[in-house]
């Protein structure tokens, strides 16, 4: 839909306030919804949200639609409805509780008061109320239990986002009882419209719904116009950035296929030195070339490209374990769709645990040119890996080009972090933890499959030149990113 500049310019923002007790995770909903990680502070500390903050949701960079207001957390939830109790025992019994008589017994110039104060006020000037749940908690304790009545006596529309929905299996919670319990409580005070959306997840359906839910509640038809179109507009960046993603991985697997490494005046005693040093060096350069692709998906969705940073590596202490990622231990968890880093936990994980400051990520999760690049440098016959080699003793020519499995982990390691990027919610200060848990992937897909097998296998001559295997590259990049797309996440 088109709006004139003069239609957008009568868009007034619509104000909605994000609430909820104490410690339920709305920043963390606020920072994943937004895609902006440095908004607001974000801790386990009860009451780390002390004031209003806003933030901005803008139509093409231009026109405010949203105003997305984080509050602090109520903690005196108890303590008002006493203070209500004792207005209508003084009163005799009045109405029917409303939002005016809320804001009227509100104490304003106690400390204790002030979050609460300041958290009401924003609910007195929202046109729609986000209700933040964390499905962790147990919506009958006594702050919850005591804020919903309070809420439904505002009468203003309201969304309630399930947050924390994934929770870890050693929580010991049932997440299926938990979403039960808290829709019976929610209920009983005509609370009915939920929408998941957890902050540590990201879920982009989900995305789109609530935003959807929102779209809903606004009363004005040209601001409801504007925000479904701003909608539209969220579902095609996001397939862009898969778009994006995937042909950086197909330009990668292509750029890698065609390379090969020469070295000439090599005597047959020099041979098994000088494949092992063109092994070094060929899988260097592969990994930087990982490295750069990876940083380029790190921006592609949002994420801060300092995980990167080789220098915070021991590098010594990797190489020593001998653990190359282009090794039978990483194809074996390939073919098993497995994670990288299982196979190789043994002979590596105690390096990691040291030189990641205890912040043990598996070896499939962590990007190909901050730990591959100082692996590539692993002793032994592991350093060669899945390449080809070719020696001409007469010419004294060796040869080595990287062969199909190479091209299999790569791609496995790439979709799997994208993958992760996609999925990864915004709630974490701490971009080391972005890559935590692995995801199993199986390269089933024939139709790639055929693909990178021919893109690793090429005819070579006896003097180390290989013939070109593909004079239409850009249209093996374009199949290539199609079957690649197979295994993105959808937006379907």
């Amino acid at each position: 839909m088109n709006f004139t500049t003069e239609e957008l310019k009568q868009v007034r923002p619509v104000i909605v306030s994000v609430i909820g007790p104490t410690n339920e995770g709305k920043t963390s909903v606020l920072r994943t919804l937004t895609g902006d990680p440095n908004f607001g502070e974000v801790n386990a500390y009860t009451g780390t949200t002390v004031r209003a903050q806003i933030q901005k949701v803008y139509y093409r960079h231009t026109t405010e639609i949203l105003q997305l207001i984080d509050t602090p957390g109520f903690q005196m939830s108890s303590e008002l409805l006493d203070l209500l109790e004792q207005r209508r025992e003084q009163q005799s019994g009045s109405a029917t509780l409303a939002l005016d008589e809320i804001m009227s017994v509100l104490p304003g110039d106690d400390a204790l008061w002030r979050h609460d104060l300041r958290a009401w006020r924003e609910v007195a000037r929202a046109d729609l109320i986000l209700f933040v749940a964390n499905v962790a908690e147990n919506p009958r304790q006594s702050l919850i239990r005591d804020t919903l009545p309070l809420i439904a006596a505002t009468r203003k529309p309201m969304i309630v986002v399930f947050n924390n929905i994934d929770l870890p299996e050693e929580s010991g919670i049932t997440l299926r009882s938990q979403e039960s319990e808290w829709r019976k409580a929610l209920a009983e005070h005509g609370f009915f419209l939920v929408q998941v959306y957890d902050a540590h997840q990201r879920n982009f359906q989900n995305e789109l719904q609530l935003f959807e839910k929102i779209a809903v509640h606004v009363v004005d038809p040209l601001a409801a116009g504007v925000l479904r179109d701003e909608i539209a507009d969220r579902r095609a960046r996001e397939q862009d950035r898969i778009t994006r993603s995937r042909n950086a991985l197909a330009q990668l697997l292509i750029k890698v296929a065609a390379m090969n490494l020469v070295r000439r005046n090599v005597t047959a005693e020099m041979r098994a030195s000088c494949e092992q040093e063109l092994a070094n060096t060929l899988n260097t350069q592969i990994y930087a070339m990982e490295h750069d692709v990876h940083s380029e998906l790190l921006a592609i969705w949002g994420f801060h490209s300092g995980i990167l940073q080789r220098q915070a590596f021991d590098i010594e202490a990797i190489t020593t374990s001998n653990a190359d990622l282009f090794s039978d231990a990483a194809w074996s968890q390939y073919k098993q769709g497995g994670a990288v880093g299982a196979g190789l936990g043994a002979a590596a994980g105690a390096a990691l645990d040291v030189t990641l400051l205890g912040a043990t990520l598996g070896l499939g999760t962590l990007l190909g040119g901050a730990i591959g690049g100082v692996l590539g440098g692993a002793v032994g016959s592991a350093a060669k890996g899945f390449h080809y080699y070719q020696y001409n003793q007469r010419e004294q020519v060796v040869a080595i080009e990287p062969g199909k499995e190479v091209l299999y982990i790569l791609l496995w390691r790439g979709i799997d972090l994208v993958r992760k990027l996609q999925t990864r919610g915004k709630a974490i200060e701490d971009v080391s933890q972005i890559l935590v848990g692995l995801h199993q992937i199986k390269l089933d897909n024939p139709g790639l499959l055929k693909i990178l097998s021919r893109l690793g296998t090429r005819k070579k001559n006896l003097f180390g030149q290989f013939t070109q295997r593909d004079s239409q590259q850009q249209e093996c990049e374009r199949l290539l990113a199609e079957q690649i797309a197979k295994l993105l996440p959808g937006l379907e």
